[in-house]
C-alpha cells in the first residue's frame, strides 16, 4: 500500500525509503496497554476513588507474593 501510494504521488525514492523504515520501526514497537495510559499518580487516584484502600487490601490478599504486581501498579501503589 505504501509503495502504491508513493508511486501514485510520484514521490522521490528517499521519501519511500523513509516511510518504509518508519513502518519497520512501528512493527517492532511494543504495543501500549491503553488502559494504563493516564497521568495520575497514586495519591490522586486515591483521592478520586473512595474504595482505593479496599481495592489494594483485596489485591494484596489475593496475590500476597506480588506475582501480578507489575511496574504500573507498583508506581501507583499507596
Amino acid at each position: 500500500t505504501i509503495r502504491f501510494i508513493s508511486a501514485r504521488k510520484k514521490e522521490p525514492q528517499f521519501l519511500l525509503d523513509w516511510r518504509l523504515r518508519a513502518l519497520e520501526r512501528w512493527f517492532t514497537m511494543k504495543e501500549p496497554h491503553w488502559a494504563k495510559v493516564h497521568y495520575l499518580d497514586g495519591t490522586t487516584l486515591a483521592a478520586i476513588h473512595p474504595a482505593w484502600d479496599r481495592w489494594w487490601a483485596v489485591r494484596d490478599r489475593m496475590d500476597p507474593a506480588g506475582t501480578f504486581l507489575n511496574d504500573h501498579l507498583q508506581a501507583i501503589r499507596p
